[in-house]
């Protein structure tokens, strides 16, 4: 089966780039997908719909140190 897999930008929601995938079932090509994850937001596609969307990932802020002073 063919899925597409679209990056979308987080302010504007539009699509940055797409990547079109070959998998057998749509299970497959989640798993391929979660392969190609990025920060940015994701959308992969298939014929009849959407099959999975990925928010953008927010770095997390760093740990404080515990240094003694």
């Amino acid at each position: 089966m063919r899925f597409r897999l679209f990056f979308i930008d987080k302010l504007t929601r539009r699509i940055i780039s797409l990547i079109e995938l070959e998998a057998a079932d749509a299970s497959e090509a989640v798993a391929l997908a979660e392969e190609l994850r990025t920060r940015s937001g994701m959308e992969l596609w298939a014929k009849g719909g959407l099959i999975k969307r990925w928010d953008e990932i927010r770095p997390t802020p760093p740990l404080a140190s515990c240094v003694e002073g």
